[in-house]
């Protein structure tokens, strides 16, 4: 480990772009060579217009403020035919070409806002999903990008729903309760309605209990890393893993955690870089 170039590394880290868990440090910038050289776009998007680097690099000003990094020369389009009612727009991650790009509605390349969302707030966001793609977790994926908003809302309940089953789940009681009502009122009078809102309930309940762990682990790891004086301690936590994380909350001195970190750092590249640009 002490023979790479860490230079090299704690520069990329600044760009947002991280090593995944298996790689060594001639492999890591040998892929990120590779990337930068791939021009290829794929077929869907040949007629869709690119969207500049100077608006992408708008949600750099928030990644930057909040997690210690600014992506450059991601590539992105404006689309304008087969989105939805209220798409705005996402990310795409390619794992097994370990390549991304960002598509947004067409009306960002006009304006900066539309409908309730921001331009830069948008981008910001689905920087931080291409950014943590390689530490390949996304249990706490969506808390981080949530954070970027600037809607209370959204960076409350924003983590809700982390995987499309999630959505399913919330969708299955919230179309069965008016179902439900709508056959009462036509056929079965005695229908009781509790049992379709406590279902509803419950899922909302467990959505939220969910939420609420998985904030009180980040915000223990958060304030063990302040205590041992790192002082950016939610970018050292955007780069971890969830167990990590775990690991991070239950230390409980200095010395336990330069002995934690010193041993990641051995084995792991990610955690080498972490621990020479954030905790030195």
């Amino acid at each position: 480990m002490n023979a790479v170039d860490f230079t090299a590394l704690i520069a990329l880290d600044k760009r947002g772009i991280f090593p995944y868990e298996t790689e060594s440090g001639e492999e890591f910038l040998l892929r990120v060579k590779q990337e930068e050289r791939a021009d290829a776009v794929p077929a869907e998007f040949k007629d869709a217009k690119p969207i500049p680097q100077e608006v992408i690099r708008e949600g750099g000003n928030l990644t930057e403020k909040f997690y210690a990094f600014r992506r450059t020369n991601d590539r992105g389009f404006f689309l304008s035919r087969g989105v939805g009612l209220l798409w705005g727009g996402c990310a795409v991650c390619d794992l097994e070409k370990k390549q991304s790009f960002f598509l947004l509605r067409a009306a960002f390349a006009r304006q900066k806002k539309w409908f309730c969302y921001r331009r830069d707030e948008l981008l910001a966001h689905e920087l931080c999903h291409v950014a943590r793609a390689s530490v390949e977790d996304p249990a706490p994926e969506e808390f981080f990008a949530y954070q970027t908003s600037f809607s209370f809302l959204r960076r409350t309940v924003g983590d809700f729903f982390c995987t499309s089953f999630d959505a399913v789940l919330f969708l299955i009681p919230t179309l069965l309760l008016p179902m439900a009502s709508f056959a009462r009122l036509l056929w079965f009078p005695q229908l009781q309605l509790g049992w379709f809102y406590a279902l509803l309930g419950g899922v909302i309940g467990f959505f939220a209990v969910r939420s609420w762990m998985r904030r009180r682990r980040i915000a223990r790891a958060a304030g063990k890393l302040t205590d041992f004086g790192v002082k950016q301690p939610l970018a050292v936590l955007f780069r971890s893993t969830f167990q990590e994380m775990a690991e991070i909350a239950a230390l409980p001195d200095r010395a336990a955690w330069r002995k934690w970190l010193g041993e990641k750092s051995a084995r792991s590249l990610r955690w080498g870089i972490i621990s020479r640009r954030f905790c030195a």
